[in-house]
C-alpha cells in the first residue's frame, strides 16, 4: 500500500498482553511499559490498571516523557473486580459503577485518550433485554462522569464486545447488538464508541468485513489479534491471543491484510474520530508459556509491517 502508515493510523501494542505477568496490575509494570515506550515502531500503547499508587504516578510521568498516545483498557479490572455494568442486581450495579468511575480517574491520570469498557457477563436469554437496558443506563452515567472531568481534553469511552459462548461469555456480544446498545446510549445523551477485536469477531462467528461495515458509525478503534477455536483441549483455545500464524489458529498474515483492506473500504482511516486526528490500531498478541516475549513481539511487528505494505487501498 502506498504511503507511510503513520499518515493514517497510530500503531499500538497491548502491553499487558505482550507481557502478561502484569495483567493483575502488579509485577514489573514499569519495566515492561518502558520496554514498549522505547520502541520507535509503536506510537501508541494500551495499558491497564496499576495497583500501587506510587507506581501509577511513575508510569504517568514516563508516558508524558514518551509522547506516545495512550489507551487505558478496563478489561482486566472489569473481570477481576467483577465490574458488571449490566448486573441485574441494583446493589452490584451501583458498586460496579463506583469502581468503573475510579478507573476513569486513572485513565485521566495516565493521559489516556481512550478508555475501553466491557458490558459484563451474559445472562439467561430471557434476561438479556433487561440487562442491556441496565448497560445502557450505566454507560450513559459513565459518559457523563468522563465529561465532568474534562478540561483541556476528554477521555473517550469505547465498548469492546467479546464472545458470547466461547471463552469470555459476554452479554455483548454480537456486533449488531453492540451497535444497537450504542444507538440507545446516544439517544439518551451519552457518547460511547466501539472497539472491534479481530479475535473476538472470529469467536462470535462473524466475518470481520461485515462487522466493520455494520459498525462504521461507531467503530473508532481496532485490535489485531488471533485465536484458536479448533481444539478445545489446547492451552490457547479461545481468547488467548496467540501469535499470528500459530498452528491451528484462525488468522495469519493474509487475514491481517484482508482486515486492513476492509478498514480502508469502510472509511476507517479517513473519517473523523472523537479522540484525535488518527485512529489507533493495536496488536494484541500473547506469548505462550514456552515462547520468548521479545521474539513474539518482533514477529508481530513484521506481520503488521508486511500486511500494511501488501494491503490494497481502494481506488
Amino acid at each position: 500500500m502506498d504511503g507511510d502508515r503513520r499518515r493514517f493510523l497510530d500503531l499500538g501494542v497491548v502491553q499487558y498482553v505482550s507481557f502478561p505477568q502484569v495483567i493483575a496490575g502488579t509485577g514489573p509494570v514499569v519495566q515492561t511499559i518502558e520496554r514498549v515506550l522505547a520502541d520507535e515502531f509503536f506510537s501508541a500503547i494500551e495499558i491497564t490498571w496499576i495497583e500501587d499508587e506510587r507506581v501509577k504516578r511513575e508510569v504517568a510521568e514516563l508516558l508524558r516523557q514518551a509522547g506516545m498516545r495512550v489507551v487505558f483498557a478496563g478489561g482486566p479490572p472489569y473481570a477481576m473486580q467483577r465490574i458488571h455494568l449490566s448486573a441485574l442486581d441494583e446493589g452490584q450495579r451501583r458498586e460496579s459503577l463506583e469502581k468503573a468511575k475510579r478507573l476513569i480517574d486513572d485513565a485521566y491520570l495516565l493521559g489516556a485518550e481512550l478508555h475501553l469498557i466491557t458490558g459484563g457477563p451474559d445472562t439467561a436469554p430471557d434476561d438479556r433485554e433487561r440487562a442491556r437496558g441496565y448497560l445502557v443506563e450505566s454507560m450513559v452515567t459513565l459518559s457523563e462522569y468522563a465529561n465532568s472531568l474534562a478540561s483541556d481534553r476528554i477521555v473517550v469511552l469505547s465498548l469492546e464486545p467479546t464472545d458470547r459462548d466461547v471463552h469470555r461469555n459476554g452479554l455483548v456480544g454480537p456486533t449488531e447488538e453492540a451497535v444497537e446498545v450504542l444507538q440507545e446510549v446516544r439517544k439518551q445523551g451519552g457518547h460511547v464508541w466501539l472497539t472491534l477485536d479481530q479475535s473476538h469477531l472470529a469467536q462470535l462467528g462473524e466475518v470481520a468485513q461485515d462487522s466493520i461495515a455494520s459498525a462504521q458509525d461507531f467503530h473508532v478503534h481496532m485490535h489485531l489479534a488471533n485465536c484458536l477455536l479448533g481444539d478445545h483441549n489446547s492451552p490457547i483455545y479461545g481468547d488467548e491471543h496467540p501469535r499470528f500464524g500459530v498452528a491451528g489458529g484462525e488468522h495469519d498474515i493474509h487475514d491481517v491484510i484482508a482486515l486492513f483492506e476492509a478498514l480502508w473500504e469502510h472509511g476507517f482511516f479517513e473519517k473523523p474520530i472523537p479522540y484525535g486526528e488518527k485512529p489507533i490500531v493495536s496488536v494484541e498478541v500473547k506469548p505462550q508459556a514456552h515462547e520468548d516475549q521479545e521474539i513474539v513481539l518482533a514477529n508481530t511487528k513484521r506481520v503488521v509491517e508486511d500486511a500494511w505494505a501488501r494491503a490494497r487501498k481502494p481506488a
